[in-house]
């Protein structure tokens, strides 16, 4: 898939320069959110959004009509920077795979085992892994998996022991924070008509933290292979490259797919692929 490249780590997918014009806040008590039509939008320290001329620096009394009500309100955003990326970054390769297909019949969690299609699918993705492991050339040649981390549910762990057969040199680490839950009240709710994450949101926000933290300057290509589950990824995904969070629930990740951000130093961020099942037959190919 092709990469899909943000400006900074948690930064929003550039937008068409002639739509958006960046500029620094010169506040040191407000904080710079986006500049759009010729209005720059701040956050101030009561955590008010306000609204400059983005020429004058004037301050408004309101939202000019030419700003739309969602046009990042309620974002944080960090300042675009002048500056060139550092010749000596280093990247780190975040592999996030979903788990495979398993019994949603199953009340508790150690009966939600994988399906027989579920085992099939773990075969498939630990093939692939050990396919982009072994690449010496293209974009993966600097692909290693030397560890192998899982959340503590069992259809997580199941796949992760097929994925493990296929990659023997990866140690096996288990992540107590990775597990499935609901991230965030999703927008728009879809079907359901949620109203609470049952205390699962801070908990997911600190996974995305740990996972995504930014890797030391001048350091080797690093790679960290993780197995978890869909809703996680795809609020890493949205907090990775600052698309609202409320959106997780947009995308569609097939069971035992591959998803992979490329961190690096300079805290740019690549989305290299999202929910990738090439690696599936036709008929495997489950969501």
């Amino acid at each position: 898939m092709r990469s899909i490249r943000a400006a900074r780590l948690g930064a929003a997918l550039a937008a068409p320069a002639a739509l958006y014009n960046f500029a620094r806040c010169s506040s040191e008590s407000e904080q710079w959110l986006w500049t759009i039509d010729g209005t720059t939008l701040r956050r101030d320290n009561k955590g008010d959004v306000v609204f400059y001329d983005a020429k004058t620096g004037e301050r408004l009394s309101a939202r000019p009509p030419s700003v739309p009500p969602e046009a990042y309100a309620n974002r944080w955003r960090w300042e675009p920077s002048d500056s060139k990326p550092a010749k000596n970054r280093s990247v780190l390769s975040l592999i996030l795979v979903r788990h495979a297909q398993y019994d949603l019949k199953a009340e508790e969690d150690e009966n939600k085992v994988l399906t027989p299609r579920g085992h099939r699918q773990s075969s498939y993705v630990a093939q692939r892994l050990a396919e982009l492991h072994a690449a010496a050339e293209g974009n993966h040649k600097m692909t290693k998996f030397w560890t192998l981390e899982d959340s503590t549910l069992v259809r997580a762990r199941q796949t992760a022991d097929t994925i493990a057969t296929a990659l023997p040199d990866a140690s096996r680490t288990t992540l107590g924070n990775i597990h499935e839950g609901r991230p965030c009240l999703p927008e728009p709710s879809g079907s359901k008509a949620w109203t609470n994450t049952h205390g699962n949101a801070e908990r997911i926000e600190g996974a995305y933290r740990m996972l995504c933290a930014r890797p030391p300057p001048g350091g080797d290509h690093a790679t960290r292979l993780v197995v978890c589950h869909a809703n996680v990824i795809r609020y890493i995904v949205c907090r990775a490259l600052q698309l609202p969070p409320e959106a997780w629930l947009r995308m569609s990740l097939p069971h035992a797919s591959i998803t992979q951000l490329d961190i690096k130093s300079d805290g740019s961020v690549s989305l290299r692929c999202l929910g990738d099942a090439g690696h599936l037959p036709a008929e495997l190919i489950t969501t």
